[in-house]
């Protein structure tokens, strides 16, 4: 009888040890599932984080070209706007809260180079080649989970025509048209039409004899 009851206590304790076991390594794979949808979805988050940065960027460079291309390239920056709502751009990164995550991001700004020839961007940044029209801004986001870096290259849509005048001032990557021998000039021209009046007729303009 007590052989009887010493096996049925040892049963017991055997069940109550796997039973342990099965519920430690539940935890630990509810634990790693877990963790493995916060990283997930934090650089997730990282992800959307930095393409707003660089959309910024661009935003910014659209206000002011200038400011982008003059910003430092050893310093990190984020984007801002100012008490106009434009765009500008802030010598800093910043700091975000999403949620319960923390997220610090900032841009850099590298200095771009074209081929003569193929006029393709170069891989490694080339001076005597400088493209001052275009840019390569890197944009990092970082968190407890690790960081994310995304890159684009914004190109100024919109250039100034200047009549050049002489190359002896001519300094390679910059572009302030004050030391270029490039003052801003405007283009007037006059197209000569036929005499007579002008008609329109369903919005189209006739000239009539």
């Amino acid at each position: 009888m007590k052989s009887a009851r010493g096996m049925l206590l040892i049963e017991v304790l055997l069940a109550m040890a796997f039973m342990a076991v099965l519920v430690a390594i539940g935890v630990q794979v509810a634990t790693v599932s877990l963790a493995s949808t916060t990283a997930s979805e934090e650089k997730d988050v990282s992800h959307r984080l930095a393409r707003e940065l660089l959309e910024g960027a661009r935003a910014a460079s659209m206000s002011d070209w200038y400011a982008l291309t003059y910003a430092d390239r050893a310093s990190e920056h984020h984007a801002t706007t100012t008490a106009s709502a434009a765009w500008a751009i802030a010598s800093s990164s910043e700091t975000l809260q999403v949620g319960s995550h923390i997220y610090t991001r900032a841009f850099t700004v590298a200095s771009t180079s074209r081929d003569f020839v193929t006029r393709n961007l170069e891989d490694i940044y080339n001076p005597e080649h400088d493209d001052p029209s275009t840019l390569l801004v890197t944009a990092t986001v970082s968190s407890t989970r690790g960081s994310v870096t995304l890159s684009e290259y914004i190109t100024r849509w919109q250039n100034i025509t200047c009549s050049q005048t002489a190359w002896d001032t001519l300094t390679v990557g910059t572009t302030d048209i004050s030391t270029q021998n490039c003052a801003p000039t405007s283009h007037t021209d006059t197209v000569a039409f036929p005499s007579g009046t002008v008609e329109t007729v369903g919005g189209t303009i006739l000239l009539a004899p």
